[in-house]
């Protein structure tokens, strides 16, 4: 997910619905990927935005301080300058890992998170109409996301297209 994050554009992150959409050419798998924003998330996003040298679509989101693109050794050393002891690919796994664990997420929608394909040829036949979400909590919040997420209450409404 280095990379997705690396090579975010403008064009990919809708603020106002609270999903960054990463298109299928930038994603390994070929298969967009759209991901939900927290609240927290949104404000970093608004922050960044606000030390944009322009306003156009193409530009990356996270830039290096002379504004180009940041290469990819550089996530790797911010997390041993900021003394975790990890790298960064194994946050999925840990994401992974911490979902299985934790949370009754069935294991479907935790692989969608993680942009995951259907890795069996029968399954995949059955699955055509992309990842299913889980009904609303009681609450209201879509399938138990977790507060200030996207189509999880509040103003932020549903995300469709899913």
């Amino acid at each position: 997910m280095a990379a997705e994050v690396r090579l975010a554009t403008w064009r990919e992150v809708d603020l106002v619905s609270m999903v960054w959409t990463i298109p299928e050419e930038r994603m390994k798998a070929k298969r967009q990927h759209r991901i939900p924003l927290s609240k927290r998330a949104v404000e970093v996003l608004r922050a960044a935005e606000q030390l944009r040298p322009s306003p156009q679509p193409h530009e990356l989101v996270f830039t290096s301080v002379r504004g180009r693109r940041i290469d990819a050794s550089v996530v790797s050393k911010m997390v041993t300058r900021l003394g975790i002891d990890a790298v960064p690919h194994g946050f999925r796994s840990s994401f992974r890992d911490w979902a299985s664990e934790r949370t009754d997420h069935p294991r479907e929608v935790v692989e969608a998170a993680l942009a995951h394909t259907v890795r069996d040829q029968t399954e995949a036949a059955y699955a055509r109409v992309g990842p299913v979400r889980a009904p609303p909590a009681p609450d209201g919040r879509l399938g138990g996301l977790p507060e200030g997420a996207a189509g999880a209450g509040g103003d932020a409404g549903p995300v469709t297209g899913w």
